[in-house]
């Protein structure tokens, strides 16, 4: 037997074992921007074998990202840092699983693929279609040759107004053009729009295995043309999305018109998500934070199995989807942008088994990692993020249980839901502030607190149909997900960067 076949795992400095398999070349990512052409991987949020001729490649990490966060990192850089934080003081203590994505140098992000899908129907007429001309004239700004774009309108019938074609500088200047042309007028066909935006990836095949494939979806108001129920355009985006099953669909609801719940779903089915554009001054701004985690995609497909050493696992709390395989459980994350973060609940053994694999678009190769998890004494600040965690699940559990009750008629349970989520808030801080008085919390408690204010703040049935189903949908995904859905809570450096220069843009 080989010495290579006989190397025993590696062991870091806090004693924990991390799986590498030996004898695997190191792979780093392109220089100088360019991409090579390769086959696609599978959809985003499948798990995917490895095929013969794709080597298992285990990511390299940089130092200053691992010292920020502790000896307990179990992760090298340019891929995912995989964590795991459990309170040994505390029996039967719920434990955190964590991901950290690295952030995306911006000169070396994966290519691009986006087609948006505009409602242009009567409604849209003045300002509110000149506005979207703007926020669109900015996207093609920030496109390079590497990218992809496309525009499909709808208002009675669709029109491929731009075809999902390369971003080369003429292409580019023509685009400019043809969306200063848009002109609103008609009904809101918003199925047609959209199952001809995702047509666009169906009909062409991805130019480059690293590119990040996405449908931006606008409307402001009610399908009211072609299928207009939320099951039937449910089916419709099903159907077509089968072909193209690795592009997510973001959706935008301008306005107070919209129906949330449907957009909302769309996006869920569509592995995306949605946007609650509140009024005009809202909706540059909501783009850019859109455009500026496409273009820093740092992983996709990105799949967390936690394996107890004895018996079955305890299905873990989090809204991504969970598969029970075995005694294990399979967590799909789907995509993550740079310096994201994913906190999973879960009640593991000492010695579980936590296996994170993904796709990394820096290094264009598929990554494996896994931590042996072990319970430790915990600092302040290493308990407050468990808290935080547990705090922002309760919060949007209780947001879309507040959704689901008012959507029924059920105004005060709704409330009952909001008032009894912000008290589980408002305790952990108050046991925080009594053991340590005067020193700062995360800010994530004070913004749990408010958004839920702001949900509590719809009290009547035309107050929820105006625009309390929109926050609730609106902000119980960005939490679940810990996501931006909007400049603040989330954002990543290139969502800001991307924000202040839409701002100028519009100027």
């Amino acid at each position: 037997m080989s010495a290579a076949a006989t190397r025993s795992p590696r062991v870091n400095t806090s004693g924990a074992k991390r799986v590498v398999r030996p004898g695997v070349p190191v792979q780093r990512p392109p220089l100088g921007g360019r991409r090579p052409l390769f086959q696609p991987p599978t959809r985003p949020g499948a798990r995917r074998p490895p095929v013969a001729d794709e080597p298992e490649v285990a990511p390299v990490a940089g130092a200053g990202a691992a010292e920020a966060l502790g000896p307990r990192v179990r992760g090298v850089g340019p891929g995912l840092i995989l964590t795991y934080t459990a309170n040994a003081l505390v029996p039967e203590c719920e434990g955190m699983v964590s991901i950290i994505a690295p952030a995306v140098d911006e000169v070396e992000r994966a290519p691009m693929e986006l087609v948006c899908v505009i409602d242009r129907s009567s409604s849209m007429r003045k300002s509110k279609l000149d506005l979207v001309k703007k926020s669109l004239s900015f996207i093609v700004s920030q496109l390079n040759q590497f990218d992809s774009f496309g525009v499909v309108s709808y208002s009675d019938n669709v029109t491929v107004d731009i075809p999902l074609l390369p971003a080369t500088i003429q292409n580019r200047a023509r685009w400019l053009q043809t969306i200063a042309r848009m002109v609103a007028a008609g009904s809101t066909n918003l199925s047609g729009g959209m199952s001809t935006g995702l047509q666009q990836f169906a009909s062409n095949p991805r130019r480059c295995r690293t590119s990040v494939r996405s449908v931006f979806l606008l409307t402001d108001g009610m399908a009211n043309k072609g299928e207009v129920t939320t099951d039937g355009i449910q089916r419709c985006l099903t159907h077509v999305r089968a072909r193209c099953p690795d592009v997510a669909l973001h959706t935008f609801g301008f306005g107070d018109g919209h129906n949330a719940g449907m957009l909302a779903a769309l996006a869920e089915t569509g592995r995306g998500e949605y946007m609650y554009v509140a009024g005009e001054e809202q909706l540059a701004e909501s783009f850019a934070v859109a455009l500026g985690g496409l273009v820093s995609v740092a992983a996709q497909c990105i799949s967390l199995t936690l394996t107890n050493p004895t018996g079955a696992t305890p299905k873990p709390r989090t809204s991504f989807p969970c598969t029970a395989e075995g005694t294990s459980w399979v967590v799909e994350i789907g995509d993550m942008y740079g310096e994201e973060r994913r906190d999973i609940l879960t009640l593991l053994e000492n010695g579980a088994v936590a296996h994170l694999r993904y796709f990394g678009l820096q290094t264009g190769t598929w990554v494996d990692e896994t931590v042996v998890c072990e319970a430790r004494v915990l600092l302040r600040e290493e308990a407050l993020l468990v808290a935080a965690a547990a705090s922002r699940h309760a919060t949007a559990q209780a947001m879309m249980a507040a959704n689901a009750a008012a959507a029924a008629g059920r105004l005060e349970e709704a409330q009952s839901e909001l008032r009894r989520a912000k008290k589980k808030v408002a305790d952990v801080v108050a046991m925080d502030a009594s053991a340590h008085p005067g020193v700062a919390r995360p800010a994530c408690f004070a913004m749990l607190s408010d958004d839920l204010d702001q949900c509590l703040a719809t009290t009547t049935s035309a107050q929820y149909a105006r625009t309390g189903s929109k926050n609730l949908n609106w902000l119980a995904g960005g939490h679940a997900k810990q996501r931006a859905r909007g400049s603040g809570a989330y954002t990543n450096s290139a969502q800001r960067k991307m924000t202040s220069a839409i701002a100028v843009h519009a100027h």
